[in-house]
């Protein structure tokens, strides 16, 4: 029984030690501007709207919206469509025709898409009922400039 528990202790401490070491090189990277990681966050406030409106960003840079709003939100571009993102987005999916659309951003959640290709993307927040059905109208819309 005690061996079991020293042999917990030590995977956990080893564990721990993997996590602070990774975290501080991380840090230490960020800090020094080595950081290829790019990202700009986009704030949606239920009264304010969204802030920043207008973003320029470059290639390879990932947006984050944070639904800070009382509903549950889906995001569209209904002009330049995104077809092309980096790895991993966060509550977008490819449709039938291959460009990227929200699958909704809940309350307090967030939606992230890593843009690569240039040009100017509008976009528009459109509320969803509680059905996960949109609603007519688009309370918001934003800019992303990818130069």
């Amino acid at each position: 029984m005690e061996k079991k528990r020293l042999r917990l202790c030590c995977v956990l401490m080893l564990a721990l030690t993997i996590i602070c070491f990774t975290g501080t090189a991380a840090f230490v990277q960020a800090a020094s501007g080595n950081s290829k990681a790019m990202h700009k966050i986009v704030y949606i406030n239920a009264e304010r709207g969204i802030d920043p409106h207008v973003i320029t960003v470059a290639p390879g840079t990932t947006v984050i919206w944070i639904n800070n709003s009382d509903y549950r939100l889906q995001l569209k571009f209904p002009d330049q469509q995104v077809s092309l993102a980096c790895a991993a987005p966060v509550n977008f999916a490819l449709d039938e025709n291959k460009v990227f659309i929200s699958t909704g951003i809940p309350l307090g959640g967030v939606a992230s898409l890593c843009f690569v290709q240039k040009g100017e993307f509008k976009y528009k927040l459109i509320k969803m009922d509680q059905f996960g059905a949109p609603s007519t109208s688009d309370r918001f819309s934003g800019v992303i400039k990818v130069q």
